[in-house]
């Protein structure tokens, strides 16, 4: 059965309502006196780092603030109906608002009755009902104005409906109050209890406040300058923590404005904002006694590992991916459907390069082979946009009885069929009836045909979304052989765990910005270690000019300063580290060690030496707290992934399955260092210090002073003792400006015009070249030395590292480049 997306599950009526303060313990919103205190112009945010170098905190522009903090009144200790949500429809193309909804929820602890009411709509009229309501506690009632046109927009039926009600519906009995797309204030008023809640809203630029509102305080809510998703296609919707509960009511924006850039760190139980037709899932810990977990990673095991579990399907197999490309395992797929089983795809319609060709193939073998293939997608010319940005998630139910849930798309990289080459990637499947039965419940709301933005497989000429034509008509899937630049060596072995474990759905954007569970929260309860492994971390959320620190980014930091132990490794992907992006990985990573540096934190950061560790790059997204919770899910660490996109993952406690993640994570850690250097002098006591000619790897440069390792032990030492840094090409992105000596494997040869180029990757816009001008690479010609066999060849380049497509060296004399054995 679909849980209702716009209902919140009963609750006992002892917690109903979740007061803003004290609803956790150490937790909760500031006291009134705090906020007077504080200001009301400042955004509670940790306060900024002893020295900024990146200046992530902008003097210059503050968000606005989204609810009155700082000058609102005591808490709202009545409970009652109050408005839930409102969505004040846009026009569309027939200039009608069809889509307007009202919902109201009843936070009391016994029954309300809603017949009688009425919505008064300040300008244009009164909406009465008229329909035989009774809420129950916690219960939501959406009044629609048509019902056809809210189903189609939420994906259910509302409670009652001016126009279209039929099966199901009740009958508003009222004409419908249009409501206004820029602003406007809505009064509900209850028979005996007169008027009882205020909510007043302006999604067009610039403040406004109203004057003398009853039961409204300050500015009116406004999303305009303080989210990333446009105001008029978003719902107004009401605070809740992370159990679901309705915040108490403070009679101002502040009520609504959780998914604000305004709320930072420890602000709200909860950090959402919410689109039509979202659901709204609160998923809990819960605690699993006679399951089974296997562990599992790329390019270890995890291609092995899942094509075993779809080969032992008997029933069915569900799965939810972002981008399908591997044709291995489409064929444990047709396999299954072979044998009967039922096999069903729901994957993203427009990913962000578009859907390859071999993508299309892949569906469209699918449905030939009698599978169900959904999209989730955009139609323009039918007023249809998507619930979410993107749905990025990864995973699959087989038989209601396994969950795998992963970091990695099904592709060559993501699932390598080789070990030898891949993505670093973690992916969990879970035996467990009950765990299957709640994700289950999010592959039914997000797959269900009553979406208007769910879209099946067509073979038409005018699809979009897959099946034939392919974008290329004579398209042939030609098979990918593994590349040998990079070898990943020593393969882990799955890890196979009986007992019992503790496990946590996290959903974006349903509870995966909760500051008392999932990620924020177990971060939050870090006691000893946090690792993090990731694909990305962006210090800043919001857009253009408009940016504040990332809540997580604050929640690490946080983490930090409490004394716990943080470790950070980021991909190194040429484009994760863009010199001419402000916010790339390698900012970030700057950004953590001066950080540490400034204010002696235990906190390292690192971009990973893809090159040394023969991998393809980092696309886990993994968190380790206190070597016994491990988070394996498909967010990354953006404002979209957690706020905009459709994500999946799983917070699992089991000291065991942590244990296999971390040998993963500092066997990753250990094999990267910034470069190798000798000591130009001793540094420290005889005996225990580094003597000169030391070589030492250094892993991470906090300012003038280094971090390195010497015979297996640690030590802190001036920079400039060092002699001529030696890196490997993937690490050269770090070193930018700096003379060093690049040792790498070239892996393509282009003769330009001007220069011959010697790319030591595999992408020439993004990864390390040595550039050779032409007059040079003419005399090693003439002196019988073909630049072009140098495919395969490992060599090294003294010079300093300039920006060209890419970090490159360019090399003027013979002597700078050098052949190796």
């Amino acid at each position: 059965m679909l849980l209702p997306l716009l209902v919140a599950a009963v609750l006992p009526t002892h917690a109903l309502n979740a007061e803003r303060i004290g609803a956790v313990e150490g937790y909760g919103r500031p006291s009134d006196q705090e906020r007077r205190r504080a200001g009301r112009g400042k955004p509670r945010t940790l306060p900024p780092p002893a020295r900024d170098p990146l200046r992530l905190t902008d003097p210059t522009w503050m968000p606005p603030f989204a609810g009155p903090r700082g000058q609102t009144g005591p808490l709202d200790t009545r409970y009652g109906l109050r408005f839930e949500s409102v969505y004040a429809a846009p026009p569309g193309p027939a200039g009608l608002q069809a889509d307007e909804a009202i919902c109201i929820v009843n936070t009391a602890p016994q029954d309300r009755q809603l017949a009688g009411a009425s919505i008064v709509v300040d300008g244009q009229g009164e909406l009465r009902v008229h329909a035989d309501l009774i809420l129950s506690p916690n219960e939501v009632h959406c009044l629609a104005h048509d019902a056809e046109s809210f189903r189609s927009r939420f994906g259910r039926n509302p409670t009652a409906a001016s126009l279209g009600a039929k099966s199901g519906v009740a009958i508003l009995g009222s004409p419908w109050v249009p409501l206004s797309d820029k602003q406007g204030v809505l009064r509900l008023i209850v028979p005996k209890e007169g008027h009882v809640d205020t909510l007043a809203y302006k999604l067009t630029p610039g403040s406004w406040v109203p004057k003398n509102l009853p039961l409204w305080t300050g500015p009116a809510w406004n999303p305009k300058d303080s989210t990333m998703i446009n105001p008029r296609v978003q719902l107004i919707s009401r605070d809740r923590d992370a159990r679901g509960r309705v915040l108490a009511d403070r009679d101002g924006a502040e009520d609504y404005d959780s998914g604000s850039w305004y709320s930072g760190w420890g602000d709200d139980p909860l950090h959402r904002l919410r689109l039509p037709g979202q659901s709204m899932f609160f998923p809990a810990h819960r605690h699993y006694r006679g399951g089974e977990v296997v562990a599992t990673s790329s390019p270890d095991n995890n291609f092995s590992a899942l094509v075993h579990r779809f080969r032992m399907a008997k029933r069915e197999i569900l799965v939810s991916v972002y981008q399908f490309t591997s044709g291995h395992l489409l064929e444990a797929l047709l396999a299954a459907a072979e044998r009967g089983v039922h096999v069903r795809l729901f994957v993203e319609g427009s990913p962000v390069a578009g859907l390859k060709d071999r993508s299309r193939w892949i569906y469209w073998r699918v449905q030939r082979a009698g599978g169900e293939v959904l999209f989730l997608g955009s139609q323009p010319k039918k007023n249809v946009k998507k619930r979410y940005r993107y749905d990025h998630s990864k995973y699959a139910i087989i038989d209601g009885e396994w969950s795998v849930i992963g970091t990695e798309n099904y592709g060559s990289t993501g699932h390598p069929p080789f070990p030898g080459y891949g993505n670093r990637g973690w992916e969990i499947q879970i035996r467990s009836k009950g765990f299957a039965a709640e994700l289950r419940k999010v592959w039914d709301a997000d797959s269900s045909r009553a979406h208007r933005d769910v879209i099946g497989i067509d073979d038409s000429l005018s699809d979009k979304f897959g099946g034939k034509p392919f974008k290329k008509q004579d398209f042939r899937p030609v098979k990918k052989k593994a590349p040998t630049l990079r070898p990943y060596q020593a393969p882990a072995q799955p890890l196979h765990f009986k007992g019992a474990f503790g496990a946590q759905l996290v959903l974006s954007p349903d509870n995966s910005l909760s500051e008392t569970d999932a990620v924020l929260g177990r971060i939050r309860s870090a006691k000893r270690r946090l690792i993090l492994l990731q694909n990305s971390i962006r210090t800043r959320w919001g857009r253009a000019k408009k940016k504040v620190r990332s809540i997580l980014v604050d929640a690490v930091v946080a983490a930090a300063r409490r004394g716990v132990e943080v470790r950070v490794l980021l991909d190194g992907k040429g484009y994760q580290l863009d010199p001419d992006a402000p916010d790339g990985n390698d900012d970030t990573v700057r950004y953590f060690n001066a950080l540490a540096g400034a204010e002696g934190l235990d906190l390292r950061a690192k971009i990973v030496d893809l090159d040394t560790l023969g991998l393809a790059k980092i696309h886990a997204k993994g968190v380790i707290v206190d070597d016994e919770w491990v988070f394996v899910g498909s967010q990354n660490w953006s404002e979209n992934s957690f706020r905009a996109n459709r994500e999946v993952g799983v917070m699992l406690h089991s000291p065991a399955v942590a244990s296999y993640y971390l040998k993963l994570f500092w066997r990753d850690w250990h094999g990267t260092r910034l470069y190798d250097a000798r000591m130009l002098q001793p540094f420290g006591p005889p005996g225990r210090g580094l003597p000169k000619g030391a070589e030492v790897a250094v892993h991470v440069e906090l300012g003038e002073t280094c971090i390195g390792t010497w015979q297996g032990l640690e030590h802190t030492f001036p920079c400039d003792h060092l002699d001529l840094p030696v890196t490997s090409a993937s690490m050269a992105h770090m070193l930018r400006g700096r003379k060093v000596r690049v040792v790498g494997r070239v892996g393509s040869v282009y003769r330009g015009r001007r220069e011959t180029s010697l790319n030591l990757g595999e992408d020439w816009r993004m990864d390390f070249s040595v550039r050779i001008p032409r007059q040079l690479a003419d005399s090693l010609s003439q002196g019988g030395l073909d630049i072009g066999s140098w495919v395969d060849q490992a060599i090294e380049v003294d010079g300093v590292v300039v920006e060209r497509n890419g970090p490159a060296i360019v090399v003027k004399t013979l002597e700078r480049i050098r052949l190796r054995d």
